[in-house]
């Protein structure tokens, strides 16, 4: 029995020293954050992930090791929408699977047949994106019809009118008068029939989209469209997709082709005044012109996209002082012995650098700050920039910035060139009474002491407290000749 507590013993001691051995937290907690007094400094932006999974968190992205990595920062929530990318980016599995029922994908440019001023052909709309290219060669006049089609294994023989007519894609060139239209066609040639027409007003029903540019999404339910008679007028078995162009040049590429499903792809939930009450509905995007798509939560995207990656996806972002790593920050608390309202100084510093990697590019960087303090408490604010890992103490350039620190709520522009890469400190010093202090020290976790607070208490309830504690208890289980 004394050997099997004692052996409980040194499991416990080796749990405890294993998690002394691992960090926390990636971030800091050096500082209550919540705390009204706090420093509110951060950089904000948009980022671009050159691929983004779409099942990972929202920021993660493939380094310069290609490893997966967390960008160093949170989706900024203060945007409504703050993702974007074009769909004809989405790498998903579902996008070149039709026809379901064979082992060929119309992506395949040699599975299709054209007439002479027509082409087709294999390409990609962003890494790793298949896709095809139907376009013209240049000697499309009005009148003019020239058709691509894909019919290779397609047979669709129930629930024709159920299915949907699926596309995503990217209008390259549409020459003036020209039009594109996407066809399904039975058996016996009755179609129904999509329209690329830069004179429709509004994309939808028979509408894929009015004007060049990347990522059309068109999905429509066959049987609430209106089908052409050039058979038998009933609409049985599926045979083929013709995608035909007329009386002007036009080039489409193709990164989403179906006919298969009985549902439409959903692309994800967006906020907008849907109403004119200047209030924000939500709206599933099912259809989409020739434009990014901006959505709110990529988790709204449909099952559909668990597999997938996009290619290009920007995202509004802030890294908050919260989120830098604990080597990055100094906060210590001195005595403020010339202030008599005030019990310390609030000293820190802190050192922001954004990732300066390949699969990264941003846009809109800024440097900014929210005064939390009533100005007068602000002894001295500055700024340095290009410090490398230089430490706090050494840097010798700064950039005075107290005089911005005028009054509660201020913004202030640290820096509006911020540049990937490049390592920016900022720091304070301001006072704050003994209930700030307190409530700046609330960190919670298991943080050591910082600056002026610890003490025998601290140590104690620290991890090495407790290890130190569980020694000295089992050498007075020991002493009692209990283990």
């Amino acid at each position: 029995m004394r050997l099997k507590r004692l052996g409980i013993l040194l499991l416990a001691g080796v749990v405890l020293l294993q998690a002394m051995a691992m960090p926390v937290m990636a971030a800091n907690s050096s500082v209550n954050y919540d705390s009204g007094a706090a420093p509110q400094g951060e950089v904000v932006g948009d980022v671009t992930i050159a691929d983004a999974p779409v099942d990972e968190a929202a920021l993660t992205y493939s380094n310069n090791n290609g490893e997966w990595t967390e960008f160093p920062g949170s989706v900024n929530e203060s945007a409504d929408n703050p993702y974007t990318f074009a769909a004809s980016d989405v790498n998903f599995s579902d996008a070149s699977a039709f026809p379901h029922s064979a082992e060929n994908s119309w992506t395949s440019a040699s599975d299709w047949s054209s007439t002479a001023a027509v082409s087709v052909s294999d390409t990609e709309t962003a890494p790793d994106v298949d896709a095809v290219t139907v376009a013209t060669d240049g000697s499309m006049t009005s009148g003019d019809t020239e058709t691509a089609t894909f019919a290779e294994n397609v047979s669709i023989t129930s629930d024709e009118e159920k299915r949907y007519l699926q596309l995503v894609g990217d209008v390259n060139t549409l020459e003036s008068g020209a039009t594109v239209d996407v066809r399904v066609v039975d058996e016996d040639g009755d179609y129904y029939n999509a329209t690329i027409d830069p004179s429709a007003s509004e994309i939808g029903d028979t509408t894929i989209a009015t004007q060049t540019g990347e990522g059309f999404v068109y999905q429509q339910q066959l049987g609430t469209m209106e089908m052409t008679q050039n058979g038998d007028g009933t609409f049985n078995n599926i045979e083929k997709v013709e995608v035909v162009v007329s009386d002007a040049d036009a080039d489409i590429s193709l990164s989403a082709v179906n006919v298969d499903k009985l549902g439409a792809w959903d692309f994800g939930d967006e906020k907008v005044d849907t109403d004119d009450d200047d209030e924000l509905e939500t709206q599933q995007i099912e259809d989409h012109n020739a434009a990014q798509i901006a959505i709110h939560d990529l988790d709204t995207m449909g099952d559909t996209f668990a597999d997938g990656h996009i290619k290009g996806l920007t995202v509004a972002f802030e890294t908050l002082l919260s989120a830098l790593p604990s080597e990055d920050v100094s906060v210590e608390y001195t005595e403020a012995t010339q202030y008599s309202n005030y019990e310390s100084h609030f000293e820190g510093q802190f050192r922001f650098e954004m990732p300066d990697q390949y699969d990264l590019s941003y846009a809109n960087l800024e440097f900014r700050d929210t005064v939390s303090l009533p100005g007068t408490r602000y002894v001295n604010v500055e700024y340095a920039e290009g410090t490398g890992d230089t430490e706090f103490d050494d840097i010798s350039s700064w950039t005075d910035l107290t005089s911005s620190y005028s009054s509660v709520g201020a913004d202030v522009t640290v820096d509006d060139t911020v540049q990937p890469g490049t390592s920016m400190v900022i720091s304070y010093d301001y006072v704050v009474t003994s209930e700030e202090k307190s409530e700046l020290q609330q960190t919670g976790g298991a943080m050591g002491p910082t600056g002026s607070s610890g003490g025998p208490l601290g140590m104690l309830i620290s991890l090495p407290g407790i290890v130190i504690s569980g020694i000295i208890g089992f050498l007075g289980l020991r002493s009692k000749g209990w283990v």
